[in-house]
């Protein structure tokens, strides 16, 4: 699952509030009208994607809107009483806080995600004037992804620039949003109450660097006006703030956040409840930033990178020392067998050669490479299975030709015995071999790793990697069976199980499953090809395309991703991957079963073609689909990488 770094606020320096003194609106105010829909949609598309938001004139009705007032003040009540029941300054706050269902955003605000059925009614959630928007913007299968009540107390100071969520990537613009915001208040806001409208910089969400990003007055938009009934709906990316409310009542701004099925917020929350628990508020240092007064520009958070936290690199690596893990992948036969093949087949490669294995595990790899007739084997593996790897190759009698270095591949320059060691290698290894491909090929990132040590040590002209090619399939999937169980237990049907099952498995998507190739619904097509020889890392922090499918079934509820590496050495096969004498393991549903079984991402609902028919012969153009898949790197995590699926009718 994706997780997004919330509010970063903005690097650079500001303008101050006296320099703000004039709000430019360049923006159109988009009137409601029922009769009007598709040009409504149309409209607030295109200003979505030209600014970043839309303004919605009379966009909801009135009385309902008063209604969740009325909700609201028993809200507010039941948390003031239980901030002051555990001692929490919540009105003139200094340090921030953050309760799962509660949490401060700044001085004087703070945000309550707690909220009743009333505020889920399908006529707020999916408001006829907004939500053709939110699907064409994040595609049908969007989420709900959290909704809440943002309360700006009296006295509320001005909050700084930040986004609710970073592009992405760093070095790679997406346009499509990945989540948008409803903002819709509960109180009537002008210029005479003082309340405070929110302030927002159009066409921030198209800049990456921000640095880049310019505060200047006469492009901040300000809509003073800002009454019960209107609505506004922006980029989840998009530069904004809150304002100071300099009048005596608070002001209650309910949100909705609608976002793309792999996304899931992890950060702007905590991890306990504060209402209905006797569990102590806890200081969220993270957001400690945004309540130090003290030289506020110095203050502000750099932009969240792609997570290399050590402890990402811990935990990835304890997982490494249970014995399952290494049963399953040594019982793995399809593995093993074309580990085996390949490398006894291109013997000749390994002959008086040296080798790096990266990623050693149990050395399985290193044995064969030095059974095969490697003069030196370098066996780096960085957890602790290192000394259990050194002991199997002395076991087998390998230990004068296999060296096991105990580290990251990446670290081994910076260590002075390591370097002794493998310093005299640099660009001299003549192969490199790695089991490295994880769920959707790149998850677990061991790629990386590999790909840092071919241009480190691999010989730039005569070294070869096994495996030397990867190609990554995906295809529109029936995993019905999957559901089936719900349908009749002794005569019974549990339809609000079945519900709630795939909801979970909808939000716990990638899932690993081992597919029938009956469950295909289309002919595969390849989404990525990679020659290891050539392939730049950074081609792996994001990989996009939009694949057109004939489906053959009526309907399908997945989308399944799976790969296969290739062993090509021939100079017919070493660019292509492909002809004579080429090792493939592959691991779709028809070639034989591995421990990688398939990547299956479960749709939100059934997708029912519109002419189906029983029969591939029968297929029309109304069986088209357009898949477009993103394959990208994790934001919090860079082991981890998240699918994004925009699927469309051809």
């Amino acid at each position: 699952m994706l997780t997004i770094t919330h509010h970063a606020s903005i690097q650079g320096k500001l303008k101050t509030k006296e320099a703000l003194g004039s709000m430019a609106s360049n923006t159109s105010i988009i009137e409601c009208v029922p009769s009007n829909l598709s040009d409504h949609n149309r409209t607030a598309v295109a200003q979505l994607q030209e600014l970043g938001i839309v303004y919605l004139k009379n966009a909801i009705d009135i009385p309902f809107v008063l209604r969740l007032k009325a909700h609201e003040r028993e809200i507010f009540e039941k948390v003031e009483n239980a901030l002051l029941d555990k001692g929490i300054n919540y009105k003139n706050q200094t340090k921030p806080w953050a309760f799962s269902d509660v949490a401060s955003r700044s001085p004087g605000r703070f945000d309550v995600k707690a909220l009743p059925k009333a505020f889920q009614a399908e006529s707020i959630l999916k408001n006829q004037y907004w939500i053709g928007v939110v699907e064409a913007m994040l595609g049908k299968n969007y989420k709900v992804a959290f909704s809440g009540i943002v309360e700006s107390l009296p006295g509320s100071v001005n909050q700084q620039w930040h986004r609710d969520g970073n592009h992405l990537y760093d070095d790679v613009l997406i346009k499509d949003p990945y989540a948008l915001t409803c903002f819709i208040p509960l109180a009537g806001i002008n210029e005479a109450n003082g309340l405070g409208s929110p302030q927002f910089l159009p066409e921030s969400h198209h800049i990456l660097a921000e640095n880049n990003i310019d505060l200047g007055s006469n492009k901040i938009v300000q809509f003073k006006d800002f009454p019960i009934g209107d609505a506004l709906l922006f980029d989840y990316r998009l530069v904004h703030r809150g304002v100071e409310n300099v009048s005596t009542s608070r002001r209650p701004l309910m949100y909705i956040v609608y976002a793309k099925s792999f996304w899931t917020d992890h950060v702007n929350f905590g991890g306990r409840p504060l209402l209905n628990s006797s569990m102590e508020a806890f200081v969220d240092k993270k957001r400690q930033k945004t309540f130090d007064n003290d030289d506020e520009e110095a203050q502000r958070g750099k932009k969240p990178k792609v997570s290399r936290d050590n402890s990402i690199d811990s935990t990835y690596f304890n997982g490494y020392l249970d014995h399952n893990v290494h049963k399953k992948m040594l019982s793995d036969g399809a593995r093993m067998k074309a580990y085996e093949r390949a490398v006894n087949e291109n013997a000749n490669l390994f002959k008086d050669k040296v080798v790096m294995d990266i990623g050693a595990g149990s050395g399985i790899l290193s044995l064969l490479a030095a059974r095969a007739g490697a003069k030196r084997v370098f066996s780096v593996e960085a957890s602790d299975m290192a000394s259990l790897c050194e002991k199997t190759i002395e076991e087998n009698g390998f230990n004068h030709v296999c060296s096991v270095i105990h580290s990251k591949i990446e670290d081994v320059l910076n260590n002075e015995q390591l370097k002794v060691v493998l310093g005299d290698y640099l660009s001299k290894v003549d192969v490199i071999i790695s089991e490295w491909m994880g769920l959707l090929l790149v998850q677990e990132s061991v790629l990386d790793s590999v790909l840092y040590a071919r241009d480190k040590f691999l010989n730039p002209d005569t070294g070869v990697l096994f495996p030397s090619h990867a190609r990554i399939y995906i295809c529109p999937t029936d995993t019905s069976q999957e559901f089936k169980v719900w349908d009749d237990v002794c005569g019974f049907k549990f339809d609000s199980l079945k519900g709630n099952a795939r909801k979970q498995l909808v939000d716990s998507s990638p899932l690993r499953r081992s597919l029938h190739a009956n469950c295909l619904c289309a002919k595969p097509k390849l989404f990525k090809y990679f020659a290891l020889k050539n392939l730049s890392a950074l081609r792996l922090h994001h990989m996009q395309n939009e694949l057109t499918f004939l489906v053959d079934k009526g309907k399908f509820n997945s989308v399944s991703i799976w790969f296969d590496v290739r062993f090509a050495y021939s100079e017919d096969s070493k660019l292509s991957g492909s002809g004579d004498g080429v090792v493939v393991l592959g691991t779709g549903p028809k070639d034989p079963h591995t421990h990688w079984e398939q990547a299956v991402v479960v749709l939100p609902e059934d997708i029912n073609m519109k002419g189906s028919q029983s029969s591939a012969s029968n297929v029309t153009g109304s069986n088209k689909v357009k898949i477009k898949c993103i394959l990208a790197k994790s934001a919090e995590n860079f082991r981890h990488y998240v699918v994004d699926l925009d699927i469309k009718f051809a």
